[in-house]
């Protein structure tokens, strides 16, 4: 059994786009259209929601098409979710910067030795 993975939330479900069940994903990453190279997305639990075939810039987002072939209403019902992807999937980050996520579970010691 693989381990679960750690998962860093990259973008959100905004609703649904147009009639042919694209969905429409705000970005929460540097360059926004990065979020969709990071392999499927994920909900909390590690559940794929989304798997990005084509996304294509929004004036608020992007209209993604996906794997899933969901029906608009779908879309909509999950308008909000936060879409996670696994941190092995993100590149390492940049000389003296650090993500978030990679402090969980760290020892903290004040300078005094406390």
């Amino acid at each position: 059994m693989s381990p679960k993975p750690r998962l860093i939330v990259v973008a959100q479900i905004a609703g649904a786009f147009g009639v042919k069940g694209e969905a429409r994903v705000r970005s929460f990453t540097d360059d926004p259209e990065a979020c969709f190279d990071y392999g499927p997305l994920m909900d909390e639990s590690g559940k794929v929601v989304l798997t990005p075939v084509r996304a294509r810039p929004l004036n608020d987002g992007f209209g993604v098409t996906t794997k899933e072939q969901l029906q608009r209403e779908e879309w909509e019902a999950m308008r909000g979710l936060l879409l996670h992807a696994d941190r092995a999937a993100l590149p390492e980050p940049e000389e003296n910067e650090i993500y978030v996520a990679d402090l969980i579970g760290l020892r903290v010691e004040h300078v005094d030795g406390r």
